[in-house]
């Protein structure tokens, strides 16, 4: 079976997440946070790394988002005390979907692309 040092495997992830952010010039990091385990998780290490101060998360929903996604995503900000924010995405969604005629082929890749476009704004911003 698998043996896994969780301390040693923490203490790696927080390292490359502090070194990396360092290289690219920043104190901070934005994050998606979805209410989910692997979000969750990232948060979490990165409030490790970086301090809870230096961690906004973001939540971007949309119509079909469960209504407990909404629920665990505020509580996971809390509980990490970071700064965190929902950002809607139907109207964004729904205005290029309206417009795509192969809405089946194209709907994910539109929501996929809108939720890049804010985390790749909101790391720009300090």
């Amino acid at each position: 079976m698998l043996k896994i040092d969780e301390k040693e495997v923490v203490k790696t992830i927080t390292n490359f997440i502090k070194e990396y952010t360092q290289k690219a010039g920043r104190n901070k990091v934005v994050i998606g946070l979805s209410g989910g385990i692997d979000s969750s998780v990232v948060a979490k290490l990165a409030v490790m790394a970086l301090g809870n101060e230096n961690v906004y998360a973001l939540f971007l929903p949309d119509v079909s988002t469960p209504l407990e996604d909404f629920e665990h995503s505020r509580l996971i900000a809390k509980m990490l005390d970071i700064n965190y924010k929902t950002i809607d995405l139907s109207p964004m969604i729904h205005s290029v979907t309206n417009v795509c005629e192969e809405m089946n082929d194209c709907f994910g890749q539109c929501e996929g692309k809108a939720e890049n476009d804010i985390f790749v704004s909101g790391s720009k911003c300090e």
